[in-house]
């Protein structure tokens, strides 16, 4: 039976604080979803974890990438991952951003309002767009909708002020929050989404 990393002997060489990464447990809670999502593509947000060993982990798994700063795209790239298993997700994006983006390869973006979808117009051959649903979750400990996502019934008219009929709106896109203390909520969420 292992025993696990000695923190004494660690915080001496290292100091502390310490972080330690046990990428088995990356690659544990990976192969757990997968099967668990047959069908979907599984994007790992960088933002609270954007260290090299635990892309470098998820990439070799076949994981994608959700990035939502210049800073994350650099890390991706640095690691080998094809812009094609990456979506940029920050709903605020300024024209550089996009340019960045899409220089790297990125070609799906979120947004969440006709203003944010009116960025997209000048790129509209190469870019394609999720909305973002809004959807309160009190249970969250950081509750995103509060901030970003719009309302479901401002989804279709959202939708059609796309920047050109031939590139639609690809789909949907929420986040139900940070540290969500029930599964379920991924389910209402998706129930709340129109179809």
């Amino acid at each position: 039976m292992s025993r696990g990393p000695d923190f004494k002997a660690l915080v001496a060489q290292h100091g502390s604080p310490l972080l330690l990464l046990d990428c088995d447990v990356v690659r544990r809670q990976y192969r757990a979803c997968r099967p668990r999502c047959p069908a979907s593509r599984l994007f790992y947000a960088l933002k609270p974890l954007p260290h090299l060993a635990v892309v470098a982990e998820l990439r070799d798994l076949g994981g994608c990438f959700d990035v939502a700063t210049s800073g994350e795209i650099r890390l991706v790239k640095s690691e080998g991952v094809a812009p094609e298993r990456c979506i940029h997700t920050h709903p605020i994006k300024t024209d550089a951003e996009i340019r960045a983006a899409l220089r790297f390869g990125i070609r799906t973006f979120v947004v969440d309002n006709p203003d944010e979808l009116s960025k997209f117009r000048k790129h509209r051959s190469r870019a394609e767009v999720l909305l973002r649903l809004s959807f309160r979750d009190p249970t969250a400990v950081v509750d995103l909708s509060r901030k970003f996502g719009c309302e479901p019934a401002a989804v279709m008219p959202t939708a059609r002020a796309r920047p050109e009929p031939r590139r639609p709106v690809r789909g949907l896109s929420f986040h139900v929050g940070s540290q969500v203390a029930r599964a379920a909520k991924y389910v209402e969420a998706i129930g709340v989404c129109p179809s």
